[in-house]
């Protein structure tokens, strides 16, 4: 079961710039940041009181996150939700035929990780993770509400419900 949003991963050209902007408009600092080799990126992890931003930046132009800024420029490539047990949760979804990329965790920046292909979750690439890295924050600035644009609300509510237990 989903149990919260752990982070909104945006995809940036200049992870240094993005971080500064981050600081200078919202008051938010860079709490954890590497290279992930494996997936071609720096990443960098942004908490707010309640939900972190995961700021991507490609080592290489011909990574995920390198093709997706190609194609889309910056912004937001997915978001993560926390789940208790990753093994599990990818066994549920591929029971209600929810399709995801790779069909077993792997090591991500966050914990075990899994991504559920956008085909499943309404033109939204979706994470989950069994989170095993936490970075508190002091600050009071929450994410309040994230809104999809979809054709039809009610199919998307309907499957967001059926397939990942959101209401």
């Amino acid at each position: 079961m989903f149990k919260r949003v752990d982070h909104i991963g945006i995809a940036v050209k200049d992870i240094s710039k993005a971080a500064d902007m981050f600081s200078k408009v919202l008051g938010l600092e860079v709490a954890k940041q590497e290279e992930i080799e494996d997936q071609q990126l720096i990443a960098a992890l942004v908490p707010t009181a309640n939900v972190r931003f995961e700021l991507m930046q490609p080592t290489v132009s011909d990574s995920v996150v390198g093709k997706f800024l190609e194609r889309r420029g910056e912004g937001i490539h997915h978001i993560c939700f926390e789940v208790d047990d990753i093994a599990e949760e990818i066994k549920t979804l591929q029971s209600k035929n929810v399709q995801v990329i790779g069909g077993s965790p792997r090591e991500g920046f966050v914990g075990q990780i899994e991504f559920i292909h956008p085909k499943s979750a309404n033109g939204v690439l979706t994470e989950i993770a069994e989170v095993d890295l936490r970075t508190p924050t002091d600050i009071n600035l929450s994410v309040h509400h994230i809104i999809f644009a979809t054709l039809d609300r009610d199919a998307a509510v309907d499957n967001w419900v059926n397939n990942f237990g959101l209401n």
